[in-house]
């Protein structure tokens, strides 16, 4: 079944519920940024360091590499500073980052693995840009994860 939106966007009906799409890409409504929110929540809970115990904030990085099963990897992703992130849902996409010595090398994703500036990774008056990174990139590669793009 497919209707419009009166937007003009593809209106497509997935298990009964209409889906607008907008150029191929799927626009996800508050109600199922709720539901994916409360699955990796309640994955969270789940971990067996935390069962039976109460649980007062979310720890990003055990989140982000426990329940989500997303890697993360500190680069120098470019030479002046200026990308602090990189990430892609696709496998076997290369991505150029530099080593220490500012030599070239290609890094190959494999579909859940992050990519974050190296520099921010211990310097604490940048810890404010590695946690934002970390987030927005973690979320972007959950919600390919959840969509299968």
């Amino acid at each position: 079944m497919q209707g419009a939106h009166e937007s003009g966007c593809p209106v497509i009906f997935v298990n009964r519920t209409p889906r607008l799409y907008r150029g191929f890409k799927r626009v996800l409504s508050r109600n199922d940024l709720e539901q994916i929110g409360e699955r990796v929540v309640t994955s969270y809970r789940k971990l067996p360091e935390f069962n039976g115990k109460t649980i007062y904030s979310i720890t990003p990085s055990a989140l982000i590499e426990k329940v989500l099963k997303i890697k993360m990897e500190y680069h120098h992703l470019s030479l002046v500073g200026s990308v602090l992130g990189v990430t892609t849902s696709y496998s076997d996409i290369g991505y150029r980052v530099f080593d220490i010595k500012d030599e070239e090398q290609y890094f190959f994703f494999d579909g859940k693995t992050v990519l974050i500036e190296r520099d921010i990774k211990h310097d604490i008056a940048l810890q404010g840009r590695r946690h934002y990174s970390r987030r927005r990139k973690t979320s972007a590669t959950l919600i390919c994860i959840v969509l299968k793009l």
